[in-house]
């Protein structure tokens, strides 16, 4: 399967609301995986963002949200999915976490109207990678 974005981003836990810091990648069959660490290797969980997302919020629209230590609320945002928890996520910056929070629109638009792929640039963040 094919790997469209990967990188970096801090994830809440469901149960005791600790952030940890996680690998995700983001697949061109519109699932999302999050592992331990870049070798891919254990994957913790897997979510298939292109049906299962029904909303993103940003920084500024979750005031009562705990940050991680030393993040500001610029690189906040929750995934609200359909079917399970919410996916709480902080990015290092505002940039990057613009760029995730576009994950499911991109991933739908990809999956429905194909484009040929472009690099990442650093204000588009998550010290994404492009693997072929």
């Amino acid at each position: 399967m094919a790997l469209v974005k990967a990188g970096w981003l801090w994830r809440q836990s469901t149960i005791l609301r600790r952030w940890k810091r996680n690998w995700f990648v983001l697949w061109m069959d519109g699932t999302l995986g999050y592992y331990k660490d870049d070798s891919l290797q254990e994957e913790e969980e897997r979510v298939l963002i292109r049906y299962n997302c029904r909303e993103v919020k940003t920084g500024e629209e979750c005031p009562e949200m705990q940050l991680p230590e030393g993040q500001t609320r610029d690189g906040l945002l929750i995934v609200f999915l359909r079917d399970g928890p919410r996916l709480t996520l902080c990015a290092d910056s505002k940039d990057e976490a613009l760029c995730a929070s576009m994950i499911p629109t991109t991933t739908i638009t990809r999956l429905c109207h194909p484009m040929p792929m472009m690099p990442p640039t650093s204000a588009l963040g998550l010290h994404m990678e492009l693997q072929e």
